[in-house]
């Protein structure tokens, strides 16, 4: 039990609420995919729906229901507005890089207070995290240790503690700029290649990774994210037929 922020959230002996969910969330996904051609299309969208109402109730972690949500609207998008989810997955990898290019651009420059007021608590301290990380460090190419990270800073003028959960920007800094290019050259590989094949339901999968990883860290983590295993198709080598002549 956890009073964050003034709200009562349960970790069920989790380090933090958060994490707690993120391993409901993927453990499902699992399971339905696991289980993807015995439970009905209506079946599926009440295991989801139970599920979000569980984390919202307990764990109470914003994240994990949007993401739940964002699931189930890719699975309505494929089942019954195709025209509308060949556009939609072809931009949200690219679209999310862009806004959050953008959004950290906006707090890490000091103008965040045009959107802060449409932003959650929760994804605005995402936002404000990765903007002091380039005020703490710079972009290398193989990356730093993060020693500030859960320490108290002073930056621009005011102290706070330092988190840097969105993913996009912590693999960024972890990782460099190589780590990061090794990272999403097979993703964007994969998702090409999954578009091509139809392969809407790892597509969809892939989407809420996508999505998970503006909020979370642990969404680009292959020990929690099966998603993830879906990344190494691209670099399964071709097979090659031989013939064999016996003698």
């Amino acid at each position: 039990l956890s009073v964050i922020s003034g709200r009562v959230r349960y970790n069920f002996f989790f380090s933090h609420p958060n994490t707690f969910a993120v391993q409901v969330v993927f453990t499902v996904l699992a399971y339905l995919y696991i289980k993807r051609k015995v439970f009905p299309y209506w079946m599926t969208n009440v295991i989801l729906a139970v599920t979000a109402v569980f984390l919202y109730l307990f764990p109470n972690s914003l994240t994990a229901v949007v993401t739940v949500l964002v699931y189930m609207g890719c699975r309505f998008l494929v089942r019954y507005a195709r025209l509308l989810w060949k556009p939609f997955i072809r931009v949200i990898l690219p679209a999310t890089a862009v806004i959050v290019l953008l959004l950290v651009f906006l707090f890490y420059t000091g103008h965040a207070a045009v959107i802060s007021n449409y932003i959650a608590d929760t994804f605005e301290a995402r936002f404000s995290g990765a903007a002091t990380a380039f005020s703490l460090y710079n972009v290398n190419l193989f990356g730093h240790h993060l020693e500030e990270l859960g320490e108290t800073v002073y930056v621009n003028g005011q102290w706070s503690i330092f988190w840097l959960d969105l993913a996009y920007i912590r693999i960024l800094f972890t990782f460099g700029i190589v780590g990061t290019i090794i990272f999403f050259v097979p993703f964007f590989k994969a998702v090409g290649r999954y578009i091509r094949e139809k392969n809407y339901i790892v597509l969809s999968l892939l989407a809420v990774v996508i999505v998970y990883g503006i909020s979370e860290w642990t969404a680009f983590s292959i020990t929690t994210v099966f998603p993830l295993l879906f990344l190494s198709i691209p670099l399964k080598e071709k097979k090659t037929a031989f013939k064999v002549t016996w003698r």
